[in-house]
């Protein structure tokens, strides 16, 4: 509980207790809600010093704590929000298409390091094409400004509401490939998980128009994400000027802060996979490949993990959907 009241789990006879610091009564009884507080609380505090340290600031940098963090003082909000009144946070996770736009829109997307959106969690609302591809839309739209994104992770439905196997249109396809290739200049994004976003050949060997020099990393950006004469630099490049072009797998390519690349369930086949060794060699950082759940022959994953760098893990052999038409 956020205030300088703190909830214990409970007192003489079992009455759950709420003890104030400041003179008063030290003892009231707590409603359900804040001994659920007290209980997690102590149960955090139990926790290894070095995972609380660690787990605590992650945990606190999420929309909704540090939303509840700011509605406690105006002191809190002045120093949370920007000059446009946008909340600085750290991660965000979002589960509902119709909350992607709002989210993006009332955060400052430059001070954001995790975005997640899982469009397929349990409860959620069964969402038209459109809607469906207007969030991936706002997502790939934001990229560009994110420069401190260390994890993205994109997860979409396999069906529409109107039970069509989704397929992203081209003109979301080429947003969300310049949304990528926008990201290499920042030179921070270490995982990249795409979920259910069918990748046919065709769509990763496509030429999208990007504004020139947008795969091109920051001098300061690796070392410092914070707004300047760099990030200007980009900003201005990505807002016009000349053009040129890039395929998705060229995108990629261009992420070489990559760690992790996870693409399960994306429809990708044996021709399209014969396209990525070039492309996941020249990624140095690279630990671990997903490919699970895809349409990929044991020749094919062989293959791939013989064009691997040594080190690098290789997901999904044994465990691949095979699909006959």
């Amino acid at each position: 509980q956020v205030g300088p009241m703190v909830t214990l789990p409970a007192g003489p006879g079992g009455m759950p207790l709420s003890w104030n610091p400041a003179p008063g009564p030290v003892a009231e009884p707590a409603a359900p809600s804040e001994l659920a507080t007290g209980v997690a609380v102590c149960k955090l505090l139990a926790l290894p010093r070095e995972v609380f340290v660690d787990s605590l600031p992650k945990l606190l940098s999420g929309a909704a704590s540090l939303a509840s963090l700011a509605s406690t003082s105006q002191q809190l909000v002045e120093e949370l929000r920007d000059s446009e009144g946008r909340l600085r946070v750290g991660s965000l996770a979002v589960c509902r298409a119709s909350a992607v736009e709002e989210g993006l829109a009332k955060i400052k997307i430059g001070a954001l390091e995790e975005l997640r959106v899982d469009l397929t969690c349990p409860g959620s609302q069964t969402l038209t094409r459109l809607e469906i591809e207007r969030a991936v839309r706002h997502v790939a739209d934001a990229l560009p400004h994110a420069r401190s994104l260390t994890v993205l992770a994109l997860k979409l439905p396999s069906f529409d509401s109107s039970l069509d196997r989704l397929r992203l249109s081209s003109d979301v396809w080429e947003a969300l490939t310049r949304g990528l290739a926008s990201l290499a200049q920042y030179g921070r994004l270490r995982t990249l998980e795409l979920s259910t976003v069918a990748i046919k050949e065709s769509q990763a060997t496509r030429a999208v128009k990007v504004p020139e020099g947008c795969c091109r990393r920051l001098r300061r950006a690796a070392s410092s994400p914070e707004e300047g004469s760099g990030a200007t630099a980009a900003a201005s490049t990505a807002a016009g000027g000349v053009e040129s072009s890039l395929t998705f797998l060229q995108a990629l390519g261009s992420l070489d802060s990559l760690e992790e690349l996870s693409l399960v369930q994306n429809e990708l086949f044996t021709s399209t996979a014969q396209l990525f060794p070039p492309v996941l060699m020249g990624l140095a950082r690279l630990k671990r490949v997903d490919l699970t759940r895809n349409y990929l022959s044991k020749q094919a994953m062989q293959a791939l993990r013989d064009a691997l760098p040594k080190g690098v893990e290789l997901r999904g052999e044994g465990q691949q959907t095979f699909f006959f038409y």
